[in-house]
């Protein structure tokens, strides 16, 4: 609910009802604040593994920000290590998907860890090539969803 935007109130009220269970609106409002601790924490984990593949895409989802609903980008990451695991590597909100917002994504995996790219995934958005491009030189591009077109960088 919380990641939602439903307010701590309405959470109070919701978890009352389904679960009978009365918590505060400072005990909600605690319980987000570690969450949130772990959810930066788990973000900014250290990628110790390679991730020959990586598979690349943006979605847009409506943020609550300054008592304003606006549609912001959300990129994500999701790397395949060379045992075959597949892990979300990385994920970021932005204003919108541009080369620039890609670059600073993708400098941050880098900065992590992010190692041993051989094939990037994705669609064909013209700022997002432009960032592989810019960050995974060397390395194969390949369209999502049933494209067999390649490109190398």
């Amino acid at each position: 609910m919380v990641i939602k935007g439903v307010a701590t109130r309405k959470v109070q009220k919701i978890t009352e009802a389904l679960c009978g269970l009365n918590f505060s609106k400072s005990q909600v409002s605690d319980i987000c604040k570690r969450l949130d601790t772990e959810i930066q924490a788990w973000l900014n984990r250290p990628l110790d593994d390679d991730y020959p593949y990586v598979f690349v895409d943006a979605r847009y989802n409506k943020i609550r920000r300054d008592h304003k609903v606006e549609s912001h980008a959300v990129l994500i990451a999701k790397g395949v290590n060379r045992a075959g695991k597949r892990d979300i590597i990385g994920v970021d909100v932005c204003n919108n998907e541009n080369e620039t917002n890609w670059s600073l994504f993708f400098k941050g995996l880098k900065e992590r860890g992010l190692k041993g790219v051989h094939l990037v995934i994705s669609d064909a958005h013209s700022g997002l090539l432009k960032a592989i491009e810019k960050h995974f030189p060397g390395c194969q591009w390949q369209r999502c969803a049933k494209s067999t077109l390649r490109r190398t960088f």
